[in-house]
Order: structure tokens, then C-alpha cells, then sequence
């Protein structure tokens, strides 16, 4: 039930977020991450809105949160885009290695 309420609210975010209406957004992925906080989908949404508006460090810890729930490569690919931004070249050369490495392990 609760996922099932989570992934309504995730679904509305993204409705909210391709409509340029940010905050609505915002407030909708968050009630998704309280109401299911093994949901990577938000987190990875917030911390794309976060990366976007500047605010890199809270962009990191989101990321690294849904990095926690989820090993999808495009949390990785954010994650390394906020470090590169951050000047965090190490960081985000590991990240974009692990996705090639995972894609090789696919399809080698």
C-alpha cells in the first residue's frame, strides 16, 4: 500500500517537473521518500532538481542516497556530472568508470 501511495506521489513529481512547476515537485518526491525510503526513484529525482539549481553538495547526498537503494547507472552518471561540476574530477571519473565497467560486464 505504501509503495503503491509512494509511486503516486513520484509519478505526480514528474508531472510537476515537466511542467516547470519545480516546487510542486519537490514537495511531491519528498512525501514519495517519506512514505517509502527503500524508493530510489525520488531520490534520484531530487537530486537532479538539486544539481540543476546549483546546490551540488545536497545533490551529492541525495544521489548518494539513491546510490544506497538502487545500483541503476543513472545514478552514477548524475552523480559523476555533480562531482565534475564540483571540481571533484576523481570522484566523477571513478563514477562514469563503474558505468563502463557495468556496461562492458553486460555486454562483453
Amino acid at each position: 500500500m505504501l509503495e503503491q501511495l509512494a509511486r503516486k506521489h513520484y509519478e505526480r513529481g514528474r508531472q510537476f517537473e515537466l511542467q516547470d512547476r519545480e516546487k510542486e515537485a519537490v514537495v511531491e518526491f519528498e512525501r514519495a521518500c517519506e512514505l517509502k525510503p527503500s524508493f530510489a526513484d525520488p531520490f534520484l529525482a531530487l537530486g537532479r532538481i538539486r544539481a540543476m539549481g546549483g546546490q551540488l553538495t545536497e545533490a551529492i547526498a541525495l544521489l548518494d542516497a539513491a546510490m544506497d537503494r538502487s545500483p541503476d547507472p543513472q545514478i552514477r552518471q548524475w552523480r559523476g556530472y555533480v562531482y565534475g561540476r564540483m571540481r571533484r574530477y576523481r570522484e566523477a571519473l571513478m563514477d562514469y568508470q563503474a558505468i563502463d565497467d557495468g556496461f562492458e560486464k553486460k555486454n562483453g
